[in-house]
């Protein structure tokens, strides 16, 4: 553990300004390694794990997995259904 860039999922969430529970979800759907450090009480949340991050990796991860938040158009379409009410 030369690396000293480990950081506890609580503060790394802080820094992000999200919620523990939803960074630990990040962590889950994006399979980063991590190393477990016992249950902690959070405001608001109750108790949680509590892992340590590498934390360069998880900021690659979490940029890699960053796209353009855009929706799809809605397609006009019409109801005949509706039609025959209205005629």
């Amino acid at each position: 553990m030369s690396d000293m860039n480990f950081v506890s999922s609580v503060q790394l969430s802080k820094e992000l300004n999200i919620p523990h529970r939803k960074l630990k979800e990040l962590i889950r759907k994006h399979k980063v390694s991590v190393m477990g450090m016992g249950l902690q009480q959070i405001a608001g949340e109750g108790k949680q794990r509590v892992v340590l991050i590498n934390k360069e990796k998880v900021n690659d991860l979490l940029s890699s997995a960053m796209k353009p938040l855009t929706r799809k158009k809605k397609k006009k379409t019409t109801d005949k259904t509706e039609d025959k009410k209205k005629g």
